[in-house]
């Protein structure tokens, strides 16, 4: 299920103006520079790593840069409703692992609320040098999940080149019910050990609750298409629009995938 997002919201200007990022509803660790996805229609699914799906396993050098990402990080997003701020919670929370434990509930005496991130990293590839690396390479004739994709019309591959992963991220309820001053965690610990990871929650200021987990997960990705030769499965070229192709030119834009706002499910 995908959530339309408002144009105007300021962190969604932030993210698809100057990142041409995409957003995810659920952030994940998977999702890294040089993943694959494949889109038709509107389902998105992570198929792998690039290199897992080159032919001869050949050897590249194709380094991921990293660097904070301060024009996110600390930045709110816009007050929406809490019926819908709490569907984009539900995705937060289970990247989390914190699914069912009342934390939605802890929000029923707002009204309205808002989100933000903290310790934002983002990570990228050069598109000049992967493109680069990239040219004269085959993909993996036989290879039972990508032949497919390629073989189909109406299928696109996309490459991404740079994500924003952060292991905070914040609500806060901006507008309360009634004479309500501030969220009630009732018997939420403030810490939950849960198999493999821990996360802290933090109540702060009366209204605002924080999730600081183990793990950058990444929650906006910006990514290119990956065009392949459907006869030979050469890569033929990390393609924007017609006027921007990697392998031919300096420059490449960035693709949204949805050219409206969206918050995306990958599979």
């Amino acid at each position: 299920m995908s959530f339309r997002l408002c144009k105007n919201d300021d962190m969604v200007s932030i993210l698809r103006d100057a990142f041409k990022a995409n957003i995810v509803r659920v952030p994940k660790k998977n999702i890294q520079p040089l993943t694959v996805l494949s889109k038709k229609g509107n389902k998105l699914k992570r198929l792998g790593q690039l290199g897992d799906l080159l032919e001869g396993n050949p050897s590249w050098d194709i380094p991921v840069q990293e660097e904070p990402g301060t024009n996110v990080a600390g930045n709110k997003s816009s007050a929406v409703d809490v019926s819908f701020g709490v569907q984009i919670l539900d995705g937060y929370l289970k990247a989390f692992g914190l699914e069912g434990m009342g934390f939605k509930e802890a929000f029923q005496s707002a009204k309205e609320v808002s989100f933000s991130f903290g310790e934002v990293l983002e990570r990228y590839v050069d598109l000049l040098a992967m493109g680069g690396q990239l040219a004269g390479t085959t993909v993996q004739k036989n290879n039972l999940i990508i032949t497919p994709i390629i073989k189909d019309p109406e299928a696109e591959l996309l490459l991404v080149d740079s994500v924003l992963a952060s292991k905070q991220f914040q609500v806060q309820a901006e507008k309360m019910m009634g004479n309500e001053t501030e969220l009630e965690l009732g018997p939420l610990k403030e810490v939950v050990q849960l198999e493999d990871t821990k996360v802290a929650i933090k109540k702060d200021r009366g209204r605002q609750i924080g999730f600081t987990g183990e793990h950058y997960l990444t929650f906006a990705f910006s990514c290119v298409r990956l065009h392949i030769d459907p006869t030979t499965f050469a890569i033929q070229a990390l393609q924007a629009d017609d006027r921007a192709l990697v392998l031919e030119s300096t420059t490449a834009a960035r693709v949204l995938v949805e050219e409206e706002p969206e918050m995306l499910d990958i599979e």
